[in-house]
C-alpha cells in the first residue's frame, strides 16, 4: 500500500495559500508546469510533501528544458543568437513603429509578469520572425489594410487577479512615461494604461488582461471576447518563445492549440455572452492550413486577391518563392530553438 503524505495541523485556508503561493511562484518565474498533477488540491499538503513538490516540479522543468535544448541544439532566448538569414528571404524589414516596439518589450519585462503574443503579429512572427512579407515593405502605410498587415500589436498579460492588474496598469504608465516618446493612454477608469500609442501615434500595442482560474487550473481570459473564458494552463505555460526582427518573443506553450481557441473580440455589454457578435467561434480558425498558410497570404506577398483566368500576369513564381521560404523559415528557427510553424510542413 503506497504511503500518502500525513495530515497534520495545516487548515484549509493554510493549505490554500500554500497552493496559491506556489503557483504564484511558477508563474513569476515564466515557467513550471502548472496542471492539477503538481498543484495538489489536498488541504493537507505540508511539509515534506510541499518541499517534494516544489524539488519534483523544479526537476522536471529542468529536464524538459534540457531535452527541447538537446533536440533544437539551441535557445531561442540567448543573447546573440544569430538567426539571420532564416527567414530573410520572405521577411519584410523593421516596421516604421519597431524602435518603440523595442521600449514596449522593456516594459513588458519589467513587469515581472508572464506574457505572450496574443495577436496576428504573433502569427506572423512563427511564420517569418518578423511583422509580415516583404511585400509590406513600402513605405505608404495605407497599403498595408490591402496587405492584410495589422495596425496593432495585442500582448496578453497574465496577473493574480484584478487587483494585481490594476496595480500593473499603473506600473506600466510609470514605465511608459518613463520610456520617452510613446503615447501613455489611461484607462477609461484612469488608473493606468493598457494602450500604448507608436511615436507618430498611428499604431498601438494593446495590453490585454488574463487572471491565475485556481480552481479550474487555467487562465481566464478576459475583456476581449466581452465574455471570459478560460484556457488550460499547462497548453499555455511554460512560454516558449520566438523571434521578431531582432527581438525574442514568448507565444503559448502549446502555440498551435492555444492560436486555435482565441475568441474574436466583441465590445463589452451590461452582461456576460456566450459568443462573438459576428458568430466566429475563434479568431483565426484552426490547424495548420487557417494559422501556418491561411489563404490571405498570398495577398499579403502581393498576390491580387482577384486574378483572372486569362490575366496575362503570372504569379505562379512569386507564389512558389514565398511558400519555399515559409518553408525554409520554419525549420532555421526550430534549429535554432526558436518556436515556428516547423511541424506543419514536416511529411507525416
Amino acid at each position: 500500500m503506497s504511503k500518502k503524505c500525513p495530515s497534520t495541523t495545516t487548515s484549509e485556508d493554510d493549505a490554500t495559500q500554500v497552493r496559491k503561493s506556489m503557483l504564484r511562484y511558477l508563474l513569476r518565474s515564466h515557467g513550471g508546469i502548472l496542471t492539477s498533477s503538481t498543484l495538489s488540491r489536498r488541504s493537507s499538503l505540508t511539509g515534506v510533501c510541499f518541499t517534494l513538490s516544489l524539488a519534483l516540479v523544479a526537476v522536471f522543468h529542468t529536464f524538459e528544458s534540457l531535452g527541447f535544448a538537446i533536440r533544437t541544439m539551441a535557445d531561442c532566448r540567448m543573447d546573440g543568437i544569430d538567426t539571420h538569414g532564416c527567414c530573410d528571404d520572405i521577411r519584410m524589414d523593421p516596421p516604421y513603429f519597431y524602435e518603440d516596439w523595442k521600449k514596449v518589450l522593456a516594459i513588458l519585462e519589467a513587469l515581472d509578469r508572464p506574457w505572450f503574443a496574443s495577436g496576428g503579429w504573433g502569427l506572423f512572427a512563427l511564420r517569418t520572425a518578423g511583422f509580415g512579407f516583404k511585400a509590406a515593405n513600402a513605405s505608404d502605410k495605407r497599403r498595408w489594410g490591402d496587405l492584410h498587415m495589422d495596425d496593432d500589436m495585442d500582448v496578453t498579460i497574465i496577473f493574480h487577479d484584478e487587483k494585481d492588474q490594476a496595480e500593473k496598469y499603473i506600473e506600466v504608465t510609470a514605465l511608459c512615461e518613463r520610456a520617452g516618446g510613446l503615447m501613455c493612454a489611461r484607462n477609461m477608469a484612469g488608473n493606468g494604461s493598457s494602450i500604448l500609442f507608436d511615436s507618430s501615434k498611428t499604431f498601438n500595442f494593446a495590453l490585454w488582461s488574463a487572471h491565475i482560474n485556481e480552481s479550474e487550473d487555467a487562465i481566464a481570459i478576459v475583456e476581449v471576447a466581452g465574455y471570459n473564458y478560460n484556457l488550460p494552463i499547462s497548453r499555455i505555460m511554460p512560454l516558449k518563445y520566438t523571434r521578431f526582427h531582432d527581438t525574442t518573443v514568448r507565444v503559448p506553450n502549446d502555440y498551435m492549440w492555444v492560436y486555435s481557441h482565441l475568441r474574436p473580440w466583441s465590445p463589452p455589454k451590461s452582461g456576460p455572452k456566450s459568443g462573438s457578435l459576428d458568430n466566429r467561434q475563434v479568431e483565426y480558425g484552426q490547424g495548420c492550413m487557417k494559422l501556418a498558410y491561411p489563404a490571405f497570404l498570398h495577398q499579403s506577398f502581393g498576390i491580387p486577391e482577384n486574378n483572372p483566368i486569362n490575366s496575362s500576369l503570372d504569379f505562379y513564381e512569386d507564389a512558389w518563392q514565398a511558400e519555399k521560404g515559409l518553408v525554409k523559415c520554419a525549420f532555421c528557427l526550430e534549429r535554432h530553438g526558436c518556436a515556428s510553424f516547423a511541424s506543419c510542413f514536416r511529411p507525416t
